[in-house]
């Protein structure tokens, strides 16, 4: 969070936390057609606190993750000057030995602009797919949703901010390079910022479990480097 606030301030942003009270934006009815899935609550959330912030007066809002680590602030930028943007997803894992790409849009870094004709629609889809009760899948409202609308009319996306899956997570941690190297690969455009997933901390996911030491030693890897690791020009 830390470097996402300094990266905010080099910007010239105004930099909000919300604490708890996040949570109060959305709707009851909402939070309990949720339930358990915090992720959930949390979609609906943070298009609800953009919606109040452009309707204060900002002419842009910038979504971002708490467990986004902005590692290269100075190149990180965000241009996104009208409509809206999400985050373009190259999810990687293993299967038989060999890696799979799953191509898709995430909303850890979301941008909304002042009179966009998505937010409303986005909100509105949030809402329906809880009130339905028939889509509440971890990723119902974020991953699955943003990539089905973009496969039908494709919308901006940031192509900066990596993903940290669990087998990538490990390489950077063990110090290698096969995957990292592979994934940045994959992503196909320079990443100066990276979600490391930290749901994903202390869970079993394709037989790896990686606690708060490994984060520790995966964040430390990435900031002594700058990223070196996801630069598919740096040396091996």
């Amino acid at each position: 969070m830390q470097s996402v606030r300094t990266w905010a301030h080099a910007q010239r942003f105004e930099y909000h936390f919300i604490d708890d009270r996040f949570f109060d934006y959305v709707p009851e009815w909402y939070r309990r057609g949720a339930g358990t899935n915090v992720q959930v609550i949390t979609n609906l959330a943070r298009i609800l606190v953009a919606r109040e912030l452009l309707a204060s007066g900002y002419e842009r809002t910038i979504w971002i993750d708490a467990d986004i680590f902005v590692f290269d602030g100075e190149a990180f930028s965000i241009d996104v000057t009208s409509d809206f943007a999400f985050c373009h997803e190259i999810w990687v894992e293993t299967r038989w030995g060999e890696m799979i790409k799953k191509v898709g849009v995430n909303n850890s870094v979301s941008v909304f602009v002042r009179e966009n004709s998505f937010l409303d629609f986005c909100i509105w889809a949030h809402e329906d797919l809880v009130r339905r009760g028939t889509q509440i899948l971890e990723y119902g409202t974020s991953t699955r949703l943003l990539t089905a609308l973009h496969q039908a009319v494709p919308f901006t996306l940031l192509t900066n901010v990596g993903m940290l899956s669990t087998i990538v997570a490990q390489d950077v941690r063990d110090g290698g390079n096969r995957f990292t190297r592979e994934y940045a690969t994959m992503h196909g455009a320079p990443i100066h910022a990276i979600n490391l997933c930290g749901s994903h901390c202390g869970k079993l996911v394709g037989r790896r479990v990686l606690d708060n030491d490994d984060y520790d030693a995966i964040v430390d890897a990435i900031e002594r480097t700058r990223g070196a690791m996801f630069r598919i020009d740096a040396p091996v």
